[in-house]
């Protein structure tokens, strides 16, 4: 035993690998290594620990040799030899350090955003928190975070930086008083009430009850900063000599001397133009080079749309007009098809189809987040080891719970809102349940995590072949540009809202108006 030098029949005792707290105290000093924060002691010494360091000198002066000869073969690091054999306690400067070290960010970017928040609110104080705090909240309460499930972990990440941001400021940064007993052990910390001058901060279990109510909802607003889009006006390589590219220089034929390829999308604007005798609307995307004086010169937008009518249909229009107005859909202009909820992010095929990123956030029982966790880490355990044996025991993992999950997505694409989302796999996921259930357990990790991402943002389609379905399965960029495509929705709306989501404007139907 490295704690008392005492000879133990392990196997008789169950020794177990405990945190270095018995010699480091976590009233003091919390280090997350591995290497510098495990030893190996008995149940007897470790339920014995305290809060004293140093360590006591008669364990110091037996157990000297053994440390020794444990540094010499590089069994035990130079931080954590050095923090066994150390005979003088932490100073006062020591105390300091280390908390500031635990509560404050260090990144250069952190500090540049934190400059610019005092110039703008001077009169605002700036709270600290690392990421690490929410985390370790986050395993200690049992609130498990998925990124696969939905995009609303980040609602619940910053809810709890506040929550954790703000008891740690004020027992810490603002009040800390080294001479007082203490602990910055998460679970220690936010089990007990926490009194700062008088006035409760926290009040143990009454506010945890109420903070992982709270980060347990999955209500939280989602929304896309709709904007013109800016940067790169097309492919800064030329390309070969072909028909629609963008000139090299004004008046170069591209037919002839090549040009530049995939031109940069500012914004879109319904058109309806007239072929013959047929009359129709398009959403038509306006191009970078172009997008300013689209806007500010009725006469050039009318030209301009002649001619990129026939880049995008690739045949001369008659007459065009904008039914609309000359109101721009900005790059993540949010629709609501029949209530299913997507931005349009971008264009295909020249402009013939429109990509459309499903923003509709998951929802289900609780238990599916967590299952989903474990589904995930399982996956990552598998793709980082191909030698990894599974463990239903250990990795939480089972072919029931996989198949009940199965049949929750079956249900959610064919009686929820995500009957209405564009190109639903419901047809693969149905005749492919057989084959689903023949799948190894792998597999179906696999498979599900390529289903979950069908109720995401996923625009470029997952890989449902396991199940016989396609490798880009259910896509969403190829939702048509043309509005009478739109017909088999009874009721699309164009939403403006606010970047809080709290407030929104839906237009007339479309299919009305266009």
């Amino acid at each position: 035993c490295m704690y008392t030098g005492k000879t133990i029949e392990l196997e008789k005792l169950g020794t177990k690998l405990y945190d270095i707290d018995h010699i480091y105290p976590q009233a003091y000093v919390k280090d997350d290594s591995i290497i510098n924060n495990k030893v190996l002691v008995c149940s007897e010494a470790n339920g014995a620990k305290s809060d004293v360091y140093p360590i006591q000198e008669p364990i110091r002066n037996s157990m000297k040799h053994y440390w020794d000869f444990l540094k010499t073969v590089g069994l035990v690091s130079d931080e954590k030899y050095k923090r066994l054999v150390r005979a003088t306690p932490f100073t006062e400067e020591e105390k300091y350090g280390f908390i500031n070290s635990q509560l404050t960010e260090t990144s250069q970017s952190t500090k540049a955003v934190a400059t610019l928040l005092k110039e703008y609110f001077p009169d605002t104080e700036i709270v600290y928190c690392k990421a690490r705090l929410v985390s370790e909240f986050r395993q200690e309460f049992d609130l498990p975070k998925s990124r696969a499930y939905n995009d609303l972990h980040h609602a619940v990440d910053a809810y709890l930086n506040i929550v954790t941001g703000n008891v740690y400021h004020s027992k810490f940064t603002k009040n800390f008083n080294v001479q007082s007993r203490y602990s910055i052990k998460t679970k220690t910390l936010f089990s007990h009430p926490v009194v700062v001058n008088g006035r409760n901060i926290w009040m143990g279990e009454e506010s945890l009850t109420k903070v992982k109510r709270v980060a347990g909802k999955n209500n939280a607003h989602f929304t896309k900063y709709a904007s013109f889009k800016r940067g790169g006006m097309f492919d800064q390589m030329p390309v070969s000599a072909a028909e629609g590219l963008t000139p090299l220089k004004k008046g170069m034929d591209t037919s002839k001397y090549g040009g530049y390829n995939k031109a940069g999308v500012m914004f879109y604007i319904p058109v309806k133009y007239k072929d013959g005798k047929k009359c129709e609307s398009i959403i038509m995307s306006v191009e970078m080079l172009y997008g300013e004086r689209f806007l500010n010169d009725e006469v050039f937008a009318k030209e301009y749309s002649f001619q990129r009518l026939e880049h995008i249909l690739g045949k001369k229009v008659e007459e065009v007009s904008f039914p609309m107005g000359m109101r721009p859909w900005k790059v993540n202009t949010m629709l609501s098809l029949d209530g299913f909820r997507v931005c349009i992010t971008g264009i295909g095929s020249r402009g013939k189809t429109l990509i459309v990123q499903p923003v509709v956030q998951f929802s289900s029982d609780a238990y599916w987040n967590y299952y989903l966790k474990k589904v995930e880490k399982y996956v990552e355990k598998v793709s980082l080891n191909s030698k990894y044996v599974y463990s239903e025991e250990f990795d939480k993992v089972s072919v029931d719970d996989n198949a009940m999950l199965y049949d929750l997505y079956i249900e959610k694409l064919k009686n929820t809102i995500y009957k209405k989302r564009v190109n639903p796999p419901l047809d693969t996921l149905e005749n492919g349940k057989e084959r689903f259930h023949k799948l190894s357990i792998t597999e179906q990790a696999k498979t599900l995590l390529a289903i979950h991402s069908v109720f995401g943002r996923m625009t470029g389609g997952c890989d449902l072949s396991l199940i016989g379905g396609k490798p880009k399965s259910a896509a969403t960029v190829s939702f048509s540009s043309t509005v009478s495509n739109w017909r088999k929705y009874s009721d699309i709306r164009l939403i403006d809202c606010s970047a809080s989501g709290l407030w929104e404007k839906k237009s007339e139907n479309l299919l009305e108006v266009l």
